[in-house]
């Protein structure tokens, strides 16, 4: 008698969550590449990004010292430029001839994005910020 071997389902959902990931990740380096600039911060990637927030520049002003003040704020203000990437500007393949993305396809790999950094172990073990 032949045994059969099925592949178990939750292998084959982890593979595709592995490469939507990677998808969006690569979305969210091609993202920092520009906001990193505007900010007036060394470029870094996701996986760089400390937790309480990017170090700041010696020779930044004090409207753009106010963004690295609170862990919170510079989360929020770079998420949120993040998501209107996403909805506005992000192609396909980040690729700036490319299409534009889909509303699902942006919208899921900010989903995705949140989820990285909520399942960072570096981060997991952290207190949560607080606003002040």
């Amino acid at each position: 008698m032949t045994s059969v071997v099925y592949e178990d389902a939750r292998d084959i959902k982890r593979n595709s969550a592995v490469e939507k990931e990677g998808k969006s990740l690569k979305h969210f380096n091609y993202f920092l590449k520009d906001y990193c600039k505007q900010i007036n911060v060394p470029v870094v990637t996701a996986d760089k990004i400390p937790y309480f927030r990017l170090p700041i520049k010696k020779d930044i002003n004090e409207e753009e010292e106010a963004v690295f003040r609170e862990a919170h704020v510079f989360w929020d203000k770079m998420m949120g430029a993040f998501f209107i990437y996403m909805g506005t500007a992000a192609r396909c393949g980040c690729n700036p001839k490319g299409r534009r993305l889909a509303y699902q396809s942006a919208t899921g790999y900010c989903s995705s994005v949140k989820v990285y950094y909520i399942n960072l172990e570096e981060f997991r073990k952290r207190r949560r910020l607080q606003r002040s």
